[in-house]
C-alpha cells in the first residue's frame, strides 16, 4: 500500500524526525577541552576562549583541528600550555596553506 504522497506506509510509520539545535559557545568550549584532555594538552582558559570563538567563526571541527599544530609551537617555544598566540599562529599558518581562488 502507498501513501498518498508516494512513500509506502510502513517505510512512513519507521521514520522519526529528530530535531537538533546548534552549538552554543559554552559547549563548543567543553568538546575542545575534551579532545584536549584526550590528546594531553594543557590548554588555559584564556586559550579556550579563543577556541570557542574560533569554533563560533569558523566550524567546530576547525577548532579541534587548531589543537595540535598549536600544541607543536607551544613544545618549541618550550612551554607545557598553549596560549592564545599559539592558536592565533596556527590559524594563520592554516589559512595561508589554503588554496586562492584563480579569479
Amino acid at each position: 500500500m502507498t501513501a498518498p504522497h508516494g512513500i509506502p506506509v510502513d517505510l512512513l510509520d519507521r521514520l522519526v524526525i529528530v530535531r537538533t539545535l546548534p552549538y552554543s559557545v559554552e559547549e563548543m568550549v567543553q568538546v575542545v577541552q575534551l579532545r584536549a584532555t584526550v590528546e594531553g594538552i594543557m590548554v588555559d582558559s584564556a586559550s579556550l576562549a579563543a577556541l570557542g570563538a574560533v569554533a563560533e567563526k569558523t566550524s567546530l571541527r576547525h577548532a579541534v583541528q587548531l589543537l595540535t599544530p598549536a600544541s607543536i609551537l607551544a613544545r618549541t617555544a618550550g612551554r607545557e600550555a598553549l596560549t592564545e598566540a599559539d592558536i592565533a599562529d596556527a590559524g594563520a599558518s592554516l589559512r595561508s596553506a589554503q588554496p586562492r581562488s584563480l579569479t
